[in-house]
């Protein structure tokens, strides 16, 4: 029987967020603060609240003390927020793969001609110094708030955890600030590189394949033009069979295996939904996992639909159009619903795979 919440705590849920984000807007309208100007939202129910509930969608199965670190992770990255987000040539946190990938298709096109790309990883070693540099260079000046940032920097600076990976999405767009090299957008902890001319250690993308984010691109001639062709990176599928065979392989009923390996050709094809020339790499998959499937298939006909669900599933969701970047969400509350708001807070956003 379906239960009927109460409308005042409906609209108390409704008026929290409503309220949170005219925070965020009042916040991203200013470019300096000083001592109190942003701590002081550590005590808003609205707030709190919100850190509340990101906590129990994405850390339910953590323990007490798990989840009362990671609520002070998203408090803070919660007032944070409209700041980072307005950091130059930095991941959003309402970009998806198709914005990056759409910045890279509209910078190697022919217009522009950032055919000369690189990719590197800067070390996410300890440096509080730098860290407490970059928060005055974005002009947060409020004592409170260093020392809460600072002191959540030393509990999970070069963490690996899921939580640390939350943290990262704090962290990184300030400490890596000063870490740019010429025309650089950051993910995480890479700085992709794109240039006109060549530049120590890059590729001629005219000429070579560079792997990025579980995609390999290259740019070819297309009408008179350059056209970027984005594919499924070999470690990409490399990590999908191996995902399969272990599957095959474990001593478990046939309905368990049938049912984890639908799960995992949703999670490839979500991931391979923006490889907008893959498709020839979907029906080689799909060749593969039928040979996979032979055995299964003999005592379990299900099996059989498998390799057909793997490729339609890529062309129901496969994603060709250009994303582009857009202002600053934190600037009006009404233009994202709480749903999708929740979504741009996972601590999976720019964590590599």
């Amino acid at each position: 029987m379906a239960t009927i919440k109460p409308s005042s705590e409906a609209t108390a849920r409704q008026n929290d967020y409503y309220l949170l984000r005219r925070a965020q807007a009042a916040i991203a309208a200013y470019l300096n603060f000083g001592n109190g100007d942003l701590s002081k939202y550590f005590d808003r129910p609205a707030f709190n609240n919100m850190a509340e509930k990101l906590t129990t969608q994405y850390f339910y199965k953590s323990s007490a003390l798990v989840q009362a670190l990671v609520m002070q992770l998203y408090l803070a990255l919660l007032v944070l927020a409209p700041v980072l987000q307005r950091q130059q040539m930095s991941c959003k946190f309402d970009w998806h793969a198709g914005h990056i990938l759409s910045f890279i298709r509209r910078n190697t096109g022919s217009k522009i001609g950032r055919v000369h790309a690189a990719v590197r990883e800067v070390d996410r070693s300890y440096h509080p110094d730098k860290l407490a540099a970059s928060l005055e260079a974005v002009g947060v000046k409020d004592y409170d708030m260093v020392a809460v940032v600072l002191d959540l920097y030393r509990r999970h600076a070069g963490g690996t955890a899921l939580k640390d990976c939350l943290a990262h999405q704090l962290f990184d767009p300030l400490i890596m600030l000063p870490e740019r090299q010429g025309f650089e957008l950051r993910y995480g902890n890479l700085f992709l590189r794109l240039e006109r001319s060549p530049f120590d250690g890059s590729t001629d993308l005219r000429k070579e394949s560079l792997d990025f984010l579980g995609f390999s691109l290259r740019s070819v001639k297309h009408h008179g033009g350059q056209h970027l062709e984005i594919k499924i990176a070999d470690s990409c599928i490399a990590a999908f069979h191996e995902h399969i065979k272990r599957i095959n392989a474990a001593a478990a009923d046939q309905d368990y295996k049938i049912a984890a390996i639908t799960s995992r050709i949703e999670d490839f094809v979500q991931q391979a939904k923006f490889a907008r020339t893959g498709l020839q790499q979907l029906k080689q998959q799909k060749e593969w996992l039928a040979n996979q499937m032979q055995n299964l298939a003999r005592v379990n006909p299900n099996a059989k639909v498998l390799p057909n669900l793997l490729i339609n599933r890529w062309l129901d969701v496969v994603d060709s159009g250009l994303h582009f970047k857009q202002p600053s969400f934190f600037w009006d509350p009404n233009n994202v619903d709480e749903k999708t708001y929740i979504k741009f807070f996972s601590p999976y956003r720019e964590a590599l795979s």
